[in-house]
């Protein structure tokens, strides 16, 4: 049997929080007198050696680096990581720099790196000021590997609009995909980040992101619906929105009829207005009076005339819209 010996908890926190630090500055913060690296440092540049990411050749993206050392050699967060990787790029900070970096990578004055970032495929919409567009059309045909200067609004983080003025096609990587239950699909880089809702330690839900390869079955995605840089407040007016509501809710339609039935004589007056005003579309009115002693108020369009004007009606406002959205573009 084990002997068991008695220590004061003071001396055992002190000795174990003192092994904890000397291992931590030995094993992690200290550099190395033969390389003079860091341990992080160390399997920075051999994973960049194993991507064969050698001087002449092209730029590659932070992220496919950063995946590979947490992956393979530093199984920690994916920040210390990048911040590693950003000081051995900045010339203010090592006097030799063991990276050239690309891009935004800091200043001396205090400034911050670029984000790493992420990938998602081709097919993914971006909400712009020319409505909802396939990333991959925002510069159609781009090579890989390389920057294409742009000039679009897109709606950011936290619903900001921002003006993007570069496109980057960073190749062909691994993707995965994420299907909810209410069909949204999402795909995307193994790191690319989704916002999710978990319970918290007090029982009240939180947010919390997590890049693809972490999300998993159960897990709650959450998905803006909300449209910030293009209103969508003149696409519908108010007789519109009575009309539809009315045939979603009491409304029917067959073969060759479309038609709306209902006892409140208030609603079906507002439902016979909006159709008229909206459409100026004529059917017939039927009323008859029921068990219960109520009147029931029945109306009936042909539906070939009814789809007929509504689709002229949608041709008009988006051409009024691509007019519209044309013209504060060329502004």
């Amino acid at each position: 049997m084990s002997e068991i010996i008695k220590q004061p908890i003071e001396e055992e926190v002190k000795s174990a929080y003192l092994d904890y630090a000397m291992s931590v500055i030995v094993g992690r913060a200290i550099p190395d007198v033969r390389d003079g690296l860091k341990p992080v440092q160390r399997r920075i540049l051999y994973a960049m050696y194993e991507e064969n990411m050698y001087p002449n050749r092209p730029y590659k993206k932070s992220a496919r680096t950063v995946g590979n050392v947490i992956a393979k050699y530093h199984p920690h967060g994916d920040s210390s990581v990048y911040d590693a990787l950003v000081r051995m790029a900045q010339d203010f900070t090592l006097r030799y720099p063991l990276v050239q970096g690309q891009g935004n990578f800091g200043s001396i004055d205090g400034d911050p790196p670029a984000a790493m970032r992420y990938c998602v495929v081709g097919d993914t919409l971006v909400n712009t000021d020319k409505g909802l567009v396939k990333i991959k059309d925002i510069v159609p045909n781009s090579k890989e590997n390389t920057d294409n200067p742009i000039n679009i609004k897109v709606q950011s983080l936290n619903r900001k609009i921002n003006t993007a003025d570069m496109f980057f096609n960073s190749g062909k990587h691994k993707t995965l995909k994420v299907e909810t239950v209410e069909g949204f699909e999402i795909e995307g880089s193994l790191n690319h980040p989704v916002l999710t809702l978990e319970k918290g330690k007090n029982g009240k839900p939180v947010y919390v992101w997590k890049t693809l390869d972490k999300v998993k079955a159960g897990d709650y995605l959450v998905v803006s619906r909300k449209n910030d840089i293009n209103s969508s407040q003149d696409l519908i007016t108010e007789e519109e929105a009575i009309l539809l509501g009315s045939l979603v809710s009491e409304g029917y339609i067959s073969e060759n009829r479309v038609g709306f039935n209902n006892t409140d004589e208030e609603f079906a007056t507002k439902f016979e207005t909006a159709l008229v005003h909206s459409y100026e579309v004529a059917g017939c009115k039927y009323k008859r009076k029921l068990k219960s002693g109520k009147t029931l108020i029945e109306y009936q369009y042909t539906k070939k005339i009814l789809l007929k004007t509504f689709k002229k009606r949608v041709l008009q406002k988006n051409r009024h819209k691509r007019n519209t959205l044309h013209s504060f573009t060329l502004f």
